[in-house]
């Protein structure tokens, strides 16, 4: 799991008396494309807590999903941090953070239609059933 963060200021509690869940303090990434700079999140500080419902709303290239790919720990920040509980993410080495995406993150991709038909339903559907039987041949 991630590096443990120290007790401090860092800590966000809602007015329930329940901790964020997740908590990202001036999250911002800036991909460079040759010479130019995107800046696709600046500054961003927000606290996701247990049970909420939360809406991502943004015209296309705002960064909703930078942020999200940086929450799910699919990408790292080019600054700032991001806990998850107890723990800060962007101090997390690869197999932490794979280890975090495998044990507390489920993701639906915005560009799953682009995996063909065929191969998203029909093969599963036939490993699951050699798997089940036991059996090399159908």
């Amino acid at each position: 799991m991630p590096a443990l963060r120290p007790p401090g200021p860092q800590e966000t509690i809602s007015a329930d008396g329940a901790a964020a869940v997740f908590h990202a303090h001036s999250g911002s990434k800036i991909y460079n494309m040759g010479e130019v700079e995107v800046h696709a999140l600046r500054a961003v500080t927000l606290d996701l807590y247990e049970g909420e419902f939360v809406v991502l709303l943004g015209p296309s290239g705002s960064g909703k999903s930078t942020l999200l790919n940086i929450l799910g720990a699919l990408d790292v920040p080019t600054s700032g941090e991001v806990y998850y509980r107890d723990h800060i993410l962007t101090k997390a080495n690869d197999a932490e953070l794979t280890r975090f995406r495998r044990e507390h993150v489920g993701f639906v991709f915005q560009f799953y239609n682009l995996i063909p038909r065929a191969h998203s339903t029909s093969v599963p559907a036939n490993w699951s059933w050699r798997f089940w039987k036991g059996s090399t041949t159908r």
